[in-house]
């Protein structure tokens, strides 16, 4: 009891506070109480809807789960009836509670909590009991008779009773979000470089791996997807990121580390890259590069991310190999020599011409000629892009060569020197 406040107090455990909000909700009436001026709904309403029940992760104890499933009892079971037809409405109140203090809210209370502390269960290792496993009454409730009838009634409601239009358009049920974060998470290995990782981000440092790493994953047969919108990435939920493809994302990875600091973004950075740590789908290796980037994005600010949406078959390069098997289509054997070596002297360019090949063939093989440049040309476009990302990366690979292990150890003063002054003139930037 708080003299002071003449009222009663909880500790400072979200159950103890659980259960007080239970209280005033069971033991309200139509009358206020004449110290505090509120009903018994309203100061449980107050008490739901602060920070000393709210939790981002699961709650301590199983109690506080069949706490919250009381809670919601408190609300009217409301049905179609004939629940096929949807044109009547059946409603059973709770029995030995005054009508006034049996409440819809409650409901949607009760199904925000549980959302909200279950988002990051897959992060704790707890054996966080399901909502199912704690309820006493399995009702087939519409959450949109309870919401039609909440917002019919909301004018008679004061405004401590009242609760956030947020709460209210709250569609996905606890039961289904909690269930299908527990599978994920029954799924996964988890990874052993997960705290690292976190603890890289908290301090953040980072930890240097080998670079040369980045071309193998990138450079594949397979097709690269470029930059497209970084920021994205903060928002996805972590059963989005389950299923999300490190390496069609590495573009978009990068450029958020690089604006990881400058736009206040480290928090969201260490989150989303412990998640992909956790899920232990990929090297790990790859992570630590990517945090390098964010910790020194100074070094990389010279690297912009290549413009390109798609990358094809990225391990597709113009070579002596393919462009000559291509020229033996229409060139004649004697001049096939000569014809490549002016070729590779011209690359790289947009594309090539007959014009550019005058006097090493005979004019009889023009049409022939025709036809191969143009086979060459529609390559032409893929080769270029490929050509850069390979140059990309083998920037990238030079810069980490230049920085210490950790961020604990200092840079060359040489070396540092060097690369602010590429930094300022990324142009010239070479190492």
């Amino acid at each position: 009891m708080d003299h002071r406040l003449q009222q009663l107090k909880a500790d400072n455990t979200h159950t103890a506070w659980l259960y007080l909000a239970y209280l005033h909700a069971l033991t309200a009436s139509p009358l206020a109480d004449p110290f505090t001026e509120i009903t018994g709904t309203e100061s449980a309403m107050q008490i739901l809807q602060s920070g000393r029940c709210w939790s981002c992760k699961p709650y301590e104890n199983k109690e506080s789960y069949v706490i919250l499933e009381a809670i919601k009892e408190l609300s009217p079971i409301r049905q179609y009836y004939p629940i096929k037809m949807k044109k009547m409405e059946v409603t059973k109140w709770p029995i030995g509670l005054p009508g006034s203090a049996s409440q819809d809210a409650y409901r949607f209370i009760v199904e925000k909590l549980i959302h909200d502390s279950s988002r990051l269960e897959v992060l704790f290792n707890t054996n966080t009991p399901k909502i199912q496993d704690t309820a006493k009454v399995k009702d087939s409730t519409s959450l949109d008779l309870c919401r039609r009838a909440y917002l019919r009634y909301q004018s008679l409601i004061s405004d401590e009773g009242k609760i956030s239009s947020a709460l209210i358009n709250l569609t996905s049920t606890t039961t289904n979000t909690i269930s299908t974060y527990r599978s994920w998470s029954h799924s996964m290995t988890l990874c052993d470089n997960v705290k690292e990782i976190s603890e890289l981000g908290h301090c953040w440092n980072h930890r240097r791996t080998n670079s040369s790493i980045l071309a193998g994953f990138l450079i594949t047969s397979n097709d690269l997807q470029g930059l497209t919108n970084p920021t994205i990435l903060t928002q996805m939920s972590i059963v989005e990121l389950q299923g999300l493809d490190l390496r069609q994302n590495w573009f978009n990875l990068y450029e958020l580390g690089r604006m990881a600091m400058k736009q206040n973004l480290k928090s969201e950075w260490t989150i989303l890259l412990s998640v992909l740590g956790f899920r232990g789908l990929d090297d790990v290796n790859q992570l630590f590069l990517l945090q390098t980037v964010a910790v020194h994005r100074i070094f990389f600010q010279a690297q912009d991310p290549l413009n390109y949406e798609l990358f094809s078959a990225p391990n597709n390069f113009f070579s002596d190999t393919v462009v000559k098997n291509i020229l033996a289509k229409g060139v004649p054997r004697d001049s096939l020599d000569i014809v490549l070596s002016l070729a590779k002297v011209l690359w790289p360019v947009k594309s090539y011409s007959v014009s550019n090949f005058e006097g090493v063939t005979n004019p009889a093989n023009e049409f022939s000629l025709i036809k191969v440049i143009d086979e060459i040309n529609r390559h032409l476009p893929d080769w270029n892009k490929n050509s850069e990302l390979k140059q990309f990366i083998l920037k990238i690979e030079q810069t980490m060569a230049v920085l210490p292990a950790s961020s604990s150890k200092g840079l060359n003063s040489s070396i540092l020197q060097q690369v602010c002054l590429n930094y300022q003139n990324p142009s010239g930037f070479s190492l």
